[in-house]
């Protein structure tokens, strides 16, 4: 039962009880009023008038007696008139007490008694009368002393006294009723306020106790819990009341508390170990950083290395360029003068000769280009393989290399193509050289067959002419060389702007990740402090 139940239930006892013995009370009270006021007004009254007809009794006596004394007519007349006065004083007395006075049938018969003795004594007094106004005064005096009007009058007087007597033992009843009414009513009523006490007393003890335990209980988990910080203990559960409800969310609290605290730790935890393996990481990608300005420091130079490489290439591709367009104009020579001469097998054997030397002069200088296409190959490789080198350090590099991977991308790139195109030119210088060695067997041909006819001059000059669109068309593949290797220059050029950039983003990037560094450790720190405090608690 809840406690604000048991604490009302009391109350209600307690006032319950107190209702009743108020108005048991009350009632007792108004019976010993009605009591009081009877006898206050019934026997009160009932003896007074007893006494008040005892002494109307002795009046009539006394004038009974005064009448035996008297000598003369007024005197006895005085005394008949004082004992008629004395029988209406009694008659008015005997009237009141049987109309308002009368207690009980017994009562009421004692009046009958009283009223029968009261005749027969004044038929004795009336005689007695007659006889003492005849002045028979010794039958008066015997009459008065032994006669029955003295019989009459003791039994009148005793009934009278034995009348008053019953009424005075009414009354010591009343007395006895009260007085017993009052030691039942103080009986009943201490018995009453005895069992409610003890009641109440039971039950507020009771109560005192279950709050007490229950109080005290969780007290005593409190103290346990804020001086251990053992949030696995449990305040009792006693009774399903007020106070169980109280420890019940209490342990509710406390549990609540035990999870939150638990997530916080494994949290704080979590934070430590990422703190960790975040300085950790910052201090790897510093070094990386450090290891990666340094490569971009080696790889300017290197780039700056291949510019100069690539603006010699250059040079040397403008030379086999001028080479091939003096072959083109020799060639072009040669197959002027054999149309001209072609009638001077001497001159053509000579033209010959000199086309013979300046065809194998071109494949000399065919071989040369095509060293340098190789060379040229290379360095596109190795740009390409920077490139490539120069796009994961970027992406080891994150956010802060995303402007580098683009430019790394471009130039690999453009190394692809510069790959491409001295392939394309190493296939033409080669078919070029395959056309040389071709126009040198054929000059040779001409020369042991320039005995056998003109018409192998016209021979020689058709392969004359071909020699000068071949030399023609080297020419102009020498000169795309010559400017793709310039655009290769200016892009090697970008590059090594690229590369400082990129260096000097990989130095502050060592600096950011050293802070990176620094910011996890004191992380560290602090989620190993909360750790620290969180261990304090048993959880």
């Amino acid at each position: 039962m809840a406690i604000i139940r048991r604490l009302i239930l009391t109350l209600a006892i307690a006032l319950l009880a107190l209702l009743l013995v108020g108005g048991f009370g009350a009632y007792q009270q108004k019976q010993a009023s009605n009591r009081f006021e009877y006898t206050v007004t019934n026997l009160a009254p009932s003896v007074r008038d007893l006494n008040g007809m005892v002494y109307a009794f002795m009046d009539i006596r006394n004038a009974i007696t005064r009448h035996s004394v008297s000598h003369t007519t007024g005197e006895k007349s005085a005394a008949e008139a004082m004992s008629g006065e004395a029988d209406k004083k009694l008659d008015d007395l005997i009237i009141d007490y049987e109309k308002n006075l009368i207690s009980d049938d017994h009562d009421l018969q004692m009046l009958q008694d009283d009223k029968v003795k009261l005749a027969a004594y004044r038929a004795e007094r009336s005689k007695f009368f007659e006889v003492s106004r005849d002045g028979k005064d010794d039958l008066a005096d015997a009459m008065l002393r032994d006669g029955p009007l003295n019989t009459t009058g003791t039994e009148l007087r005793k009934a009278l006294i034995a009348h008053t007597e019953y009424n005075l033992k009414l009354s010591l009843d009343a007395v006895a009723t009260n007085k017993a009414a009052y030691n039942s009513a103080l009986l009943q009523t201490g018995g009453v306020i005895g069992a409610v006490l003890l009641l109440v007393l039971f039950m507020g003890f009771t109560l005192f106790r279950t709050i007490s335990r229950g109080l005290t209980s969780i007290q005593h988990t409190m103290q346990q819990v804020s001086q251990s910080l053992d949030f696995t203990q449990r305040a009792p559960v006693i009774n399903q009341d007020e106070i169980g409800h109280t420890a019940t969310a209490f342990n509710n609290l406390l549990g609540g508390l035990q999870t939150n605290l638990k997530s916080i730790l494994e949290g704080a935890r979590s934070v430590a170990a990422a703190s960790e393996d975040l300085s950790q990481t910052a201090t790897q990608v510093a070094a990386a950083a450090d290891a990666q300005s340094s490569s971009s420091a080696n790889m300017a130079a290197t780039i700056e290395q291949m510019t100069v490489s690539v603006n010699h290439v250059a040079t040397r591709a403008e030379e086999s360029r001028d080479l091939a367009h003096s072959a083109g104009s020799l060639a072009h020579q040669g197959s002027t003068t054999i149309s001209q001469t072609i009638h001077d097998i001497r001159d053509i054997s000579s033209a010959v000769d000199s086309a013979a030397g300046s065809i194998r002069e071109l494949d000399t200088y065919s071989a040369q280009v095509d060293t340098v296409v190789g060379v040229i190959k290379d360095i596109a490789d190795q740009t390409n393989l920077l490139a490539l080198n120069a796009a994961i350090e970027a992406a080891r590099a994150g956010e802060m290399g995303r402007g580098f991977a683009v430019v790394a991308d471009e130039v690999r790139k453009l190394a692809e193509r510069t790959s491409s195109s001295t392939q394309e030119i190493s296939s033409t210088i080669n078919a070029m050289r395959d056309r040389s060695r071709q126009a040198t067997e054929q000059m040779h041909a001409a020369e042991e067959l320039v005995r056998n006819g003109v018409s192998r001059a016209d021979h020689a000059d058709h392969a004359i002419k071909q020699i000068g669109e071949a030399t023609g068309n080297t020419v102009h593949m020498v000169t795309e060389i010559s400017d793709a290797i310039k655009e290769q220059g200016k892009a090697t050029n970008n590059i090594a702007v690229q590369v400082e950039q990129i260096a000097q983003m990989t130095e502050e990037a060592s600096s950011a990740a050293q802070e990176a560094a620094s910011s996890a450790r004191h992380l560290d720190e602090l989620a190993r402090h909360q750790i620290s405090t969180l261990q304090q608690y048993r959880l």
